[in-house]
């Protein structure tokens, strides 16, 4: 039996983390652990295998451009794929999102079908990745 891959949803809203985890978990078929911080998600990361990561970038504390930064500094994590969360959909916000080394961008609010075309895509994209291999 194929063990299900582990997929991190680190958002301080806790609306944008069950819609991201009935759709991943129905969809996708994987496990779905929630946090709300980024130093938590941070911490979930250093004793968890994640194929994953769905990043909020705006957080309380450790927003989620420094726990992107931690997450590029630190070598097992460097190559993990992650998936930002933004309500800035403005063309340079999301260059200057995509140049930090994102998989890809959702935009906020959630809307169904784009949102879960985006998510189909992504794991996809995971599913013939080596990357997804290794971090799972």
């Amino acid at each position: 039996m194929k063990q299900r891959r582990n997929v991190l949803v680190c958002d301080d809203d806790p609306g944008t983390r069950h819609i991201l985890k009935r759709m991943l978990e129905r969809d996708h078929k994987v496990n779905v652990v929630q946090c709300e911080t980024g130093l938590e998600a941070l911490r979930l990361l250093s004793l968890g295998r994640f194929c994953l990561l769905i990043l909020d970038l705006r957080m309380p504390g450790l927003d989620g451009i420094d726990t992107l930064d931690a997450i590029r500094s630190c070598a097992p994590l460097q190559n993990l794929p992650v998936v930002v969360l933004t309500a800035d959909g403005r063309a340079e916000s999301v260059a200057q999102i995509l140049a930090c080394g994102v998989t890809e961008f959702l935009l906020k609010p959630l809307h169904g079908e784009r949102t879960r075309e985006r998510l189909r895509a992504v794991m996809e994209k995971l599913a013939g990745s080596d990357v997804a291999r290794v971090a799972s």
